[in-house]
């Protein structure tokens, strides 16, 4: 019981902070969000940092759940999209991370979760581009759109039509590439 009340806590955290970012964070307003007393709050952390890094705990736990995921589609389309749109969340709060990597502890959560991403990603990722001989090449580009990617995602918009148009739009630029930028 005690360990689901403080799960309670932390999706409201990782919800607020997926649509608001971390500044967003106050005791108050996930109190009142939901409907709780703030000294529950305080007898769960202590304070603010405790939260934070719970949050960043449990976003390292819900990268490995998607990660299971992405390994078992084996294909970007229509696979992994349905995972990143049951994933939606998760991808806002790691936005907010990218969003404040100066800050260390962030930082290091936002790089290991693109390394365990990357990972379960590359071999279908460089198919996708063609690039299966070239995996370097096709991980950097991977960086890049990701990066990209976390840029132009909006809470309003963002659904497997939109990525999929998304991938679209990459894989006309990569052909550009190839072409030497000619139709």
């Amino acid at each position: 019981m005690k360990g689901q009340k403080k799960q309670e806590w932390i999706n409201a955290g990782c919800q607020l902070v997926a649509q608001e970012g971390f500044p967003a964070v106050q005791v108050e307003v996930l109190a009142r969000q939901l409907g709780k007393n703030k000294s529950s709050f305080y007898y769960y952390f202590g304070d603010l940092e405790i939260f934070e890094e719970a949050l960043l705990e449990f976003h390292l736990s819900r990268t490995e759940s998607l990660v299971v995921l992405l390994k078992q589609s084996n294909t970007i389309k229509p696979g992994m999209l349905d995972a990143f749109v049951d994933f939606k969340t998760d991808l806002f709060f790691h936005k907010q991370l990218r969003i404040h990597r100066r800050r260390p502890a962030f930082k290091a959560c936002f790089e290991k979760v693109f390394e365990q991403f990357a990972a379960a990603v590359l071999d279908p990722w460089a198919f996708f581009l063609g690039l299966q001989n070239q995996k370097l090449l096709a991980r950097a580009f991977l960086q890049l759109v990701a990066e990209n990617f976390l840029l132009r995602i909006t809470w309003e918009e963002y659904s497997y039509a939109w990525m999929e148009e998304y991938l679209d739009e990459v894989a006309v630029l990569l052909k550009q590439m190839h072409s030497g930028g000619e139709n």
